[in-house]
């Protein structure tokens, strides 16, 4: 059955990137909303037509990381590893969404996280590759990453034009609103949104 869901979620995958106008994003796995987001225009490989009210898009994350061979006094269970390493480590991302009208939204992510880390993420004080899971003894099996809703209450009839997302379809809001979530979600989708320390996927990487 793992197996099962496994090779179904890589498929809905490439169905996205192959056929569906959805966004790609290439850099980040966690997107911050439009309504964070209103000045920067979205990194994709298709464009996302505005007037459709669902939104599908799929993103894969591949990070290589290796080191040379090093001396150490002791090497235990949680060790970095003193002798040469080379790992692969991915995360599969469908993303879906359906705006209702009324300030309704609704989104449903799904995820794969496989490969390996260096030294499987032990053994150092800072992640070399926050990709990969914390417990080796997890599997690749798909999970639900996301499951909310969202409902805009608008306090202006003014409206101004935002970047639709994966977490936030709307390309017109109020200019002055209240926006409710409800579900699973990240905290990091929605709260301290920078270009710098946001995604831990991509920006947060240190050495080797």
């Amino acid at each position: 059955m793992i197996r099962i869901a496994t090779d179904t979620l890589r498929r809905l995958l490439a169905v996205t990137l192959i056929v569906t106008a959805g966004e790609k994003t290439l850099t980040a796995q966690s997107v911050p909303p439009a309504s964070l987001s209103d000045t920067v225009p979205a990194t994709t490989m298709f464009s996302h037509d505005e007037s459709r009210a669902w939104w599908i898009s799929g993103q894969i994350n591949l990070i290589e990381q290796s080191h040379d061979v090093f001396p150490a006094r002791y090497t235990g269970p949680h060790s970095f590893l003193a002798i040469p390493e080379r790992t692969l480590s991915r995360v599969l991302t469908l993303y879906t969404g359906l705006r209702f009208g009324c300030g309704w939204e609704a989104f449903v992510d799904l995820e794969s996280a496989g490969g390996r880390g260096l030294s499987d993420a032990f053994g150092l004080a800072g992640f070399t590759d926050l990709d990969v899971v914390r417990n080796p003894t997890l599997g690749s099996s798909p999970y639900l990453a996301r499951l909310m809703v969202r409902k805009i209450i608008a306090l202006s009839s003014d409206q101004v034009d935002v970047t639709p997302s994966p977490l936030a379809l709307a390309a017109h809001l109020p200019a002055r609103r209240l926006e409710i979530r409800a579900g699973k979600l990240g905290v990091v989708d929605f709260f301290d949104v920078n270009a710098v320390g946001n995604d831990s996927h991509s920006n947060l990487r240190i050495g080797p």
